[in-house]
């Protein structure tokens, strides 16, 4: 059995064709025809022909050849969708492990810095960007973070929350002299 990667999981259907609405653990691009796994684990999954897939903002919803009721949809509720890992890796950003390098600007176009690195933490993965000052900001790679991922420019757009960029500035330090006392 080849590797298998979770993409998501599937959170009840989108409307009455068989669409379902799938909630992303990593942003990815999945042709028409890509071979799907959806089930409980990787090695009990059931395999599904992709007919379509895109993403919104929040979440990415799938379409499977033998799926076309939202009766059927609703069976599949809950259960994980697993893709081959060698196509998730082929993307280069669905994971951040595979960014180092990107720029990451904000919307309206202003470079933060470079994809230098990725840092483990329980609740979700750091993304390590260096600033054009050369220091460092740590940057939570969360889905609501992640306007858009471009493979083609390397390019990582955020829209962050209000004063996350300004935590990780260094703190500035006062003169000895210039304290009150």
């Amino acid at each position: 059995m080849q590797d298998r990667l979770p993409i998501g999981t599937i959170t009840g259907p989108h409307g009455l064709q068989g669409d379902m609405r799938v909630a992303l653990r990593h942003r990815v691009l999945l042709p028409e025809g890509t071979v799907v796994w959806i089930g409980f684990s990787p090695s009990f999954g059931r395999e599904f022909m992709l007919k379509a897939f895109s993403l919104t903002q929040r979440y990415g919803l799938l379409h499977l050849h033998g799926v076309e009721t939202r009766e059927a949809a609703e069976k599949l509720r809950e259960q994980g969708v697993f893709v081959a890992a060698s196509l998730v890796k082929s993307q280069g950003y669905t994971t951040p492990m595979g960014m180092e390098g990107w720029s990451v600007v904000v919307a309206e176009g202003t470079v933060i810095g470079t994809v230098v690195g990725t840092e483990d933490n329980p609740a979700h993965p750091l993304l390590r960007i260096e600033r054009p000052s050369g220091d460092e900001l740590l940057l939570p790679y969360v889905e609501e973070f992640i306007t858009n991922a471009d493979a083609a420019t390397r390019t990582l757009t955020i829209n962050p929350p209000a004063g996350l960029l300004e935590l990780s500035l260094p703190a500035q330090t006062i003169a000895p002299s210039k304290r009150k006392r």
